[in-house]
């Protein structure tokens, strides 16, 4: 079920959108700087703009985690 879903993903990125493994690895480069950034910063962040610094941290794990998700997409396409 999952194998199924992650290659219906994939051949939707590859395919259906026409994107190159390359563009996954030039988008992941440039949303992994403000992940970092924002991860190593969080407390100023959160006081910048009067939130709780978790908050900043979450923003933070989900921007990194789509990098990830997306590292193992480029993988995929690239075979």
């Amino acid at each position: 079920m999952l194998k199924r879903l992650f290659v219906s993903f994939v051949r939707w990125i590859g395919y259906d959108l026409g994107i190159s493994p390359n563009q996954v690895t030039i988008g992941r480069l440039l949303c992994f700087v403000p992940g970092w950034l924002i991860w190593y910063y969080r407390y100023e962040l959160a006081a910048r703009f009067s939130c709780p610094w978790q908050v900043m941290g979450v923003i933070a794990i989900l921007i990194v985690g789509t990098v990830i998700a997306f590292d193992i997409v480029d993988g995929a396409l690239a075979r």
